[in-house]
């Protein structure tokens, strides 16, 4: 029985660190990382990288992220992208949908665009064919969206062309200098919009105006606040516990993600992502039921730990990036800043989401990566 289940946790965790390249023709990535524009890739193409810049063919979809993070190349399916910086500066013959710190949009795309951001920018002369759905808290859009624009943020400012309705659900919106509106605008706000002299609106406005609770707001913000607190303190309970009582496999677990910082992404992205999906589909078969209950239960105690952990990596690498040692090192000091600084950028909208989310999928990674060596090491 040992055997059998020793086996089964063997085949599941080559299955997740191989899953991305069955589902992904091509993955490519480094510190810095250049997709010229004389390649072509044939499939989809999977990137990562501190700094990314594509400016090759995709005639599959295009999936990168990254610190920073230019296409500026031709992609025939979906874009997906998240980064601190992203900009988008090619032609893409499908949908896109990006999410990142500061993000421009400055080419073609032949179906709809999603965004989440703390700041988006469509540059005049780039087209939207579809639909844009926008989640940010600063929007600048001065190009043509032949589609609806629907927005949740902060401010709208508009100077490009929008064929169809707006709908949006923010605190200003702003018609600029030659701002032209086929359809109706349906807006949610505390403030009335500002219409420029020169901008058109073709349908209606329809204005719904929100009373700003101060008690109700005070309220959500203690909830929030004692939310983050409990999070903080159970993640630094148990990361000082597995720190104290497993020094040496958290220091493993610590050294493989961040030496192999970007791998240990993309595997913790796929884990995520597949685990779930093989357990219940093994769940559902007669002879693959027990393999089902221990992927999914592989799944659950591998969230636990990479969450916790999480906070370990970030404070190991913050300490050898300020020049405080030469390794990645465990200790209660890095455990107890790590797991506090990560909790607090937890806080902070896109950019610290998307860094937290990043050191998540790493300590995911890497703690499947060692484990994975280690049941191997087991074995032989």
């Amino acid at each position: 029985m040992k055997k059998l289940l020793t086996s089964m946790v063997v085949a599941l965790l080559a299955f997740s660190t191989m899953a991305l390249p069955v589902f992904a023709a091509e993955i490519a990535g480094g510190e810095e990382f250049v997709f010229p524009s004389t390649q072509v890739v044939n499939d989809d193409y999977y990137v990562g990288g501190a700094l990314l810049n594509l400016s090759g063919k995709v005639m599959g979809d295009l999936v990168a992220g990254g610190a920073k993070l230019v296409v500026e190349g031709v992609v025939d399916g979906d874009l997906l992208a998240a980064g601190g910086e992203v900009d988008i500066l090619g032609t893409v013959a499908d949908d896109v949908r990006v999410a990142g710190g500061e993000v421009t949009i400055s080419g073609n795309i032949a179906g709809d665009l999603v965004v989440a951001g703390g700041t988006v920018n469509v540059l005049p002369g780039s087209i939207v064919q579809g639909d844009v759905l926008v989640a940010a808290g600063e929007v600048s859009l001065n190009g043509l969206v032949n589609g609806d624009v629907n927005m949740v943020g902060g401010s709208l400012s508009l100077t490009g062309t929008v064929h169809g309705n707006i709908d949006a659900d923010l605190e200003d919106l702003r018609l600029g200098d030659g701002a032209f509106v086929g359809g109706n605008i349906n807006y949610t706000s505390t403030n009335e919009m500002e219409v420029y002299e020169t901008a058109t609106v073709v349908g209606e406005v329809n204005y719904t105006q929100v009373q700003v609770n101060v008690d109700l707001r005070d309220f959500i913000s203690d909830v929030i606040i004692g939310v983050y607190l409990m999070k903080f303190l159970i993640a630094l309970v148990g990361a000082l516990l597995l720190a104290l009582l497993l020094n040496k496999g958290v220091t493993g677990i610590v050294n493989t993600g961040m030496k192999s910082f970007w791998m240990s992404l993309l595997i913790g992205f796929g884990v995520l992502l597949l685990m779930p999906i093989v357990g219940i589909i093994l769940l559902v078969t007669v002879l693959g039921m027990p393999l089902g209950f221990v992927a999914l239960l592989l799944y659950v105690v591998w969230l636990i730990i990479a969450d916790i952990l999480a906070g370990v990596v970030f404070g190991s690498w913050l300490f050898k990036v300020l020049g405080k040692g030469k390794k990645y090192l465990v200790d209660w000091k890095r455990v107890v800043v790590g797991v506090f600084l990560l909790t607090l950028l937890g806080a902070i909208p896109v950019i610290g989401w998307f860094l937290s989310a990043a050191f998540f999928l790493v300590s995911l990674g890497a703690v499947v990566q060692f484990m994975k060596g280690h049941v191997m090491k087991e074995m032989v």
